[in-house]
């Protein structure tokens, strides 16, 4: 199984350390690509040439973390997404996936490091993972561990609210009363 790879405050640095360089680099790109063409269409045509392929290798370099283990979260906060608050993982998806297309839902498509399936990430909306990440062999050890960090996420969730139900029915048992079945998505508060 591939380690994920945690985020640190020494490759935070290295990202401010690259920043000036990467636009040193972009400057000195752009001069030799206008070099005779001063004009500002080629200016656009260049820059958006300039976009589309930086954009290319940002979603190529999250679909290897994500091959790596690293989670949706993680890879927003080091690409600075976090500063843009809860869901942040999300928005990071949002702005790189693929349209759905004839495959359906929007994707980025990775290879799985522990198990080299094809997957097709539909992003970290909280779904069960085989239905999150689809092309996972069936033994893969990743999806096993997710499958299992799910299944005690939907648990505690469930614990928590069974509590908050209890609670409510204790004080107010006129408006509610606990619905033990598994009817829907589970248990939940039945009001009249």
């Amino acid at each position: 199984m591939a380690a994920a790879r945690t985020v640190t405050g020494r490759d935070r640095a290295m990202n401010a350390d690259l920043d000036p360089a990467v636009r040193r680099c972009l400057d000195s790109l752009r001069r030799d690509l206008l070099d005779g063409h001063p004009d500002a269409l080629a200016a656009v045509e260049v820059e958006r040439s300039l976009e589309a392929e930086a954009r290319r290798g940002f979603r190529q370099a999250v679909a290897e973390a994500r091959a790596e283990g690293l989670s949706w979260e993680q890879i927003a906060e080091h690409a600075g997404f976090s500063r843009h608050g809860v869901g942040a993982g999300e928005k990071l998806f949002e702005a790189l996936a693929v349209p759905g297309g004839r495959l359906g839902d929007n994707h980025l498509s990775w290879r799985c490091g522990d198990c080299e399936g094809l997957v097709l990430d539909h992003g970290p909306y909280g779904e069960h993972p085989s239905d999150a990440e689809p092309g996972h062999h069936q033994d893969c050890a990743r999806l096993l561990g997710e499958i299992g960090r799910y299944v005690a996420g939907r648990d505690r969730d469930d614990e928590l609210a069974a509590g908050i139900a209890g609670v409510v029915s204790d004080h107010v048992p006129e408006c509610g009363r606990w619905d033990r079945s598994t009817q829907g998505d589970g248990p939940g508060l039945e009001l009249w």
